[in-house]
């Protein structure tokens, strides 16, 4: 029997509290605010780096004009990981206390909804639709290069893993498709179609997460469209000569009306795992994780995982995990209390040994880890891409 304790981090206080600050407006408030914004009455945003401008028609103030406006709100910190850790510090050097004053969005997702609305709210989901990829990166963070076979999952798979997660939870804010590249997913239009009917409304955000390499066709265009899909292009043409190919999607995506971002800088982490495994003590991997604190966790394969990545590692055979490390979603029963405060215990890195066993192996992406890698370096250098089907 699992030794699951009741989330009770934030002070009585919160429960009856209708106005909120929300400090940062990166891609997590683009995901939550709709939601957020219908439940709360937000006042203002607090952000240093987008001070006198507006963003989803909130105000945006500085830290210290923010702070100093404040009375009895509370504040939402919009990030997550080595960035909450940061603001954090800097609200408490201010005389706020965490869980009184303020809290990060996850916690707030989790413990708020679930102590006064009955209701299991999980913050980001993502499933992978395929293993296969255009790209090798090297220090790919789902261990792309090291499949030995590839994978593709179907339309049925994703229905089933959605049916099963939504027996426990209510909400999920952000559900996330990628790979491998999912656009490479033979049934991905399918996938898609299948949420909008059967899920969306249980959806704030989806997403797919794609590399921009692969140009959907019409229909499976006008799906993304017509389901109201966030296209997020990583761009990696620092490193890979594919610029034809992602303007060419870009310019596809405006003819529909599709609303995308591209991230061209992005940082990784250098994992060390699996080519040099780190070996941290048992009774330091629960601060090693927590420190990680991946706002993201996953589904596949009819489990429920804290860390996505922790899914990819064994799905490559580069790792075993324990049974302690996901929950098994068929043997989750959705009437009984206990069990479904376990998604919510489990979003938030409450376990049995307190960590996913990969975090001993894993140098993550938290504070901890200041080892930084240029993001998309390949295995082998390309010239091109657009025969990827001949590459590999």
């Amino acid at each position: 029997m699992n030794s699951y304790v009741d989330i009770d981090r934030l002070t009585p206080d919160w429960e009856e509290i209708t106005h909120i600050i929300l400090y940062g407006t990166g891609m997590i408030e683009k995901t939550c605010i709709g939601k957020i914004s219908s439940d709360f009455t937000v006042d203002y945003f607090i952000d240093k780096n987008y001070v006198d401008k507006s963003v989803d028609g909130f105000e945006v103030l500085s830290p210290d004009e923010g702070l100093s406006r404040m009375t009895d709100q509370k504040i939402i910190v919009m990030t997550a990981g080595r960035a909450y850790h940061e603001i954090a510090d800097y609200l408490e050097g201010q005389e706020l206390v965490e869980y009184r004053d303020f809290c990060s969005i996850e916690d707030f997702l989790s413990e708020w909804y679930w102590k006064y609305q009955n209701l299991n709210c999980v913050m980001e989901v993502h499933t992978a639709v395929t293993t296969a990829c255009t790209l090798k990166c090297r220090n790919c963070n789902m261990f792309i290069p090291y499949y030995k076979s590839k994978t593709e999952f179907t339309v049925e798979d994703a229905d089933r893993d959605l049916a099963l997660l939504f027996r426990s939870a209510d909400f999920v804010f952000s559900y996330v498709i990628l790979g491998g590249e999912p656009f490479l997913a033979k049934d991905i239009c399918k996938i898609i179609e299948m949420i909008g009917k059967k899920y969306r409304d249980k959806i704030g955000s989806l997403k797919i997460i794609t590399n921009g390499t692969v140009v959907p066709d019409d229909y499976t265009m006008q799906q993304l469209k017509d389901n109201q899909v966030w296209i997020s292009i990583s761009d990696y043409t620092s490193q890979v000569p594919y610029e034809k190919k992602i303007n060419e999607f870009i310019s596809k995506l405006n003819e529909y009306g599709i609303y995308y971002t591209v991230n061209k800088s992005l940082r990784w982490n250098e994992f060390g795992f699996p080519s040099a495994p780190l070996s941290i003590p048992a009774s330091e991997a629960a601060k090693h994780m927590i420190s990680c604190s991946p706002v993201f966790h996953g589904v596949n394969e009819g489990k429920y995982y804290y860390c996505h990545v922790a899914w990819s590692a064994e799905k490559s055979g580069l790792f075993q995990l324990s049974d302690d490390d996901y929950i098994d979603l068929t043997k989750v029963d959705p009437h009984k209390p206990e069990d479904r405060r376990r998604i919510v215990l489990h979003s938030l890195g409450m376990m049995d040994k307190g960590y996913v066993s990969l975090c001993r192996y894993c140098g993550g992406c938290g504070s901890d880890n200041t080892n930084y890698v240029t993001a998309g370096v390949q295995v082998k250098k390309l010239e091109s891409i657009d025969n990827y089907e001949e590459i590999f």
